[in-house]
């Protein structure tokens, strides 16, 4: 089991498992690639059935003809949910569909998703959900050409430049939500781990855990992980001590005790530390790395990466 906040600041869309079965189900439905065909050139013809057109969406992709997929999917969106009832397209399909095709930030989906968090996040279960999809659209359009022209220009990116740019399209929440974002890709990507952890801090504070769409006990776990791997601050580490107890209270799962040792180790608080890395090893007795933990801990030996 190796735990580790991966930075991909490049990649901003991923799909959920729902969005994930809704394409499934589309697939399914349109086994045939002649009457795929066939739809298609009606579909060019001016003849639009947008209730199959889901399932001709995840043809295109099953396909590999991702051009026309999103093409199918903008019209879809902006030409058929958002033409009917809100409260009628405020479903999990829906959501998720929309959070996996949703790209720009001068759409009326996003100007939907931006009006609707509150209720979208109850749909979908997960608080932060809408904003989330939102700032990674921002992310897209705002923030990565910056972040390619900084590094190809061997220079910082101007922080001040890109927040004025994304302030004339989105309100001051998320764009500094997205600016946080970019920080801890930016300096998880160019090894700044006392800027890292500083900015990971300043995010889970302010708005809460953050990850792919995984739920909020693992994301608590997985940024508190990051900060035993990459802090020496002790302020920083236990703060992420609060986050693993949030995760625990959640979930008792071995990882999250194992993280909690963790913390309490490299807090000097060894004998807490070694009784909650017992705990790990017995509701993870197949965890070689927990068992691996515990020993060092008994002898004393750091269980953190002595050079970042």
């Amino acid at each position: 089991m190796i735990k580790q906040l991966i930075f991909c600041w490049m990649m901003f869309y991923s799909f959920t498992a729902d969005a994930q079965n809704y394409f499934l189900a589309g697939k399914d439905s349109l086994r045939d690639k002649a009457t795929f065909d066939s739809l298609l050139l009606e579909y060019q013809g001016g003849k639009k059935n947008y209730s199959i057109l889901p399932a001709m969406i995840a043809k295109s992709k099953a396909l590999k003809n991702d051009s026309l997929g999103t093409l199918l999917a903008e019209d879809y969106i902006e030409n058929y949910l958002m033409k009917v009832n809100s409260s009628d397209r405020l479903t999990k399909q829906n959501i998720s569909f929309i959070n996996a095709h949703l790209h720009s930030h001068q759409s009326n989906a996003f100007i939907w998703f931006d009006r609707n968090r509150v209720a979208i996040d109850i749909v979908m279960d997960r608080k932060g959900y809408a904003s989330e999809t939102l700032t990674n659209v921002l992310a897209s359009s705002f923030i990565t050409p910056h972040l390619q022209a900084a590094i190809a220009n061997h220079r910082d990116p101007n922080w001040q430049l890109i927040r004025k740019a994304m302030r004339k399209k989105a309100s001051s929440d998320l764009v500094d939500m997205a600016l946080l974002d970019a920080k801890i890709r930016w300096s998880g990507y160019h090894k700044n781990w006392l800027q890292h952890t500083k900015h990971i801090v300043q995010r889970v504070e302010k708005y809460g855990p953050f990850g792919m769409f995984s739920p909020v006990d693992w994301r608590y776990n997985d940024n508190a992980w990051t900060i035993f791997l990459k802090s020496n601050n002790q302020d920083e580490i236990k703060k992420a001590l609060v986050w693993c107890d949030s995760a625990i209270r959640i979930a008792e799962q071995p990882e999250y005790y194992d993280t909690y040792a963790n913390l309490l180790y490299k807090l000097g608080r060894v004998e807490e530390a070694i009784k909650m890395e017992e705990k790990a090893a017995f509701l993870g007795p197949n965890y070689d790395d927990i068992k691996l933990n515990l020993e060092k801990m008994k002898k004393g030996q750091p269980t953190w990466p002595l050079e970042l």
